[in-house]
């Protein structure tokens, strides 16, 4: 198991680093301000070294222009400011184009603002700015931009202050369990674990003009980690009371104000995995714990209750050396469904939660696993889309990597991109179940950018002359 002191320190996740180009309609004290995205023409964007060209990227085929794609020179450590990169842009017809969005953004010509990460949700992309200010409407000063938001179905753009807990320690990719942003279920509420440890609620509802608010503070409670936010707007979330090492709970934060202590989550080394419901279950939160009383792993579902009180139910429980056992580092919903992967036990390759699905049920019952492809044994990323699942996996060496769907219908894995070909850096999914990739292809050592369609599953590549660090699909 492990502490949950450490429970934002052990993924490292290659998150994105993007933009799109904005449109021209005015805000703040200057007319060059904008408030909006342009979405029309803009269908891939590239974070790279200053002096990308057209030579430098293959065109794409038709569903993977709708993607965010990104860059950089230190890819030993992606999650650094990258201030020698550039922002590009890419047309339909493969053109590469710079943007500057630190300009555009603050209305200065040549601004030294430096982007740093991409955060992916289901209706905003985020990104992370180091010295980015906004002129105020009216000439009244300026605020600072920590995460330049736009919505997707329509391009606005957001402008918020409040800075994430982003580094190779703290992930902030919202798909991944222990990531530091998590957004709601509709999309228009973000909440983020800050620098100091503090939590921040942020209300999108309308872009231009985001409310923020605090959960809490470092000073008044302690150290915030791994934020679960049900469709309630309820929020789930470790903290290390005081900073202690040792003294460390598990807290629910209701969205009308109330509070509620998650029962067996009190000592170090309790709670291995939590999330929320699915579909009908999505205002429940569900976690697993190691009850040292009994020496039993247990499978626990907090019903929420109309007043906004939970009521705790244990749906399995299990001895120790089964699945549950390890520690999930991946969960996502597929209707009424969720799934999991689990960190792979390098000391103890036969560990029965290594290489496995997590089908985790919302009712009492067993804990389903499926099989995973071994010739990829550690699974790094999982990804929904209608009808299936998309994983990706590595080999114990890091050396080479594979792709595999999983069919909810018929609940069989497949593989579809065996290992040995390419050394995958990240994997994105459209809603359709179309897979893009970014890596290198271990036949000739060539960064590429690769495709997998639904349809089919044929692959096609396209060579790249700077290294990939994350791609995210759009649609």
């Amino acid at each position: 198991m492990e502490s949950l002191i450490k429970i934002a320190t052990r993924l490292s996740v290659a998150i994105p680093v993007a933009i799109l180009i904005f449109s021209c309609s005015g805000r703040g004290s200057k007319d060059t301000t904008n408030s909006s995205v342009s979405l029309d023409n803009v269908r891939q964007l590239i974070v790279a070294p200053t002096g990308l060209v057209n030579s430098s990227i293959a065109r794409t085929e038709g569903f993977f222009r709708e993607a965010f794609l990104s860059t950089t020179t230190i890819f030993e450590s992606p999650l650094k400011t990258m201030q020698s990169n550039q922002i590009y842009k890419v047309d339909t017809l493969g053109n590469i184009t710079v943007v500057k969005i630190a300009d555009l953004v603050s209305g200065a010509s040549n601004s030294t603002a430096s982007s740093g990460l991409i955060i992916n949700s289901s209706k905003f992309v985020f990104f992370t700015f180091n010295d980015l200010y906004q002129p105020i409407s009216g000439g009244g000063g300026s605020r600072q931009c920590a995460l330049v938001g736009v919505r997707k179905s329509d391009g606005k753009l957001t402008c918020i202050a409040s800075g994430p807990r982003c580094d190779a320690s703290n992930p902030c990719n919202v798909d991944v369990y222990k990531s530091q942003v998590k957004i709601n279920g509709d999309g228009d509420m973000l909440f983020l674990v800050l620098g100091d440890g503090g939590l921040n609620r942020i209300d999108l509802k309308d872009p231009d003009n985001p409310v923020e608010s605090s959960i809490f503070t470092h000073t008044n409670l302690g150290d915030a980690s791994v934020p679960i936010v049900n469709s309630s707007n309820d929020v789930m979330v470790a903290i290390n009371l005081g900073s202690s090492a040792t003294n460390v709970v598990t807290k629910i934060f209701g969205t009308n104000g109330q509070t509620f202590d998650v029962p067996g989550s009190t000592e170090v080394n309790r709670i291995t995995c939590s999330f929320t419901g699915s579909g009908d279950t999505a205002t429940s939160f569900y976690y697993v714990y190691f009850d040292t009383a009994s020496s039993q792993f247990r499978y626990i579902q907090l019903s929420r209750n109309k007043d906004g009180t939970f009521t705790s139910s244990t749906l399995y429980t299990e001895s120790t050396g089964g699945v549950l056992g390890a520690n999930c580092t991946n969960v996502v919903h597929n209707g009424n469904r969720i799934f999991g992967l689990n960190w792979y036990n390098l000391e103890n390759p036969s560990f029965p939660g290594n290489s496995v699905l997590m089908d985790y049920p919302t009712s009492a019952g067993s804990i389903t696993h499926h099989a995973l492809d071994a010739t990829f044994p550690i699974k790094t990323d999982l990804h929904s889309y209608a009808g299936g699942l998309a994983i990706l996996g590595t080999s114990t060496d890091g050396a080479t990597s594979g792709i595999e769907r999983f069919d909810t219908a018929t609940n069989t894995a497949t593989t579809i991109l065996p290992a040995g070909q390419f050394s995958v850096t990240s994997m994105s999914v459209s809603s359709s179940g179309d897979i893009s990739f970014v890596g290198v292809r271990l036949a000739d050592s060539v960064n590429i950018l690769g495709q997998l369609s639904l349809a089919t599953n044929n692959l096609s590549n396209s060579n790249l002359t700077v290294r990939p660090v994350a791609i995210v699909s759009l649609k």
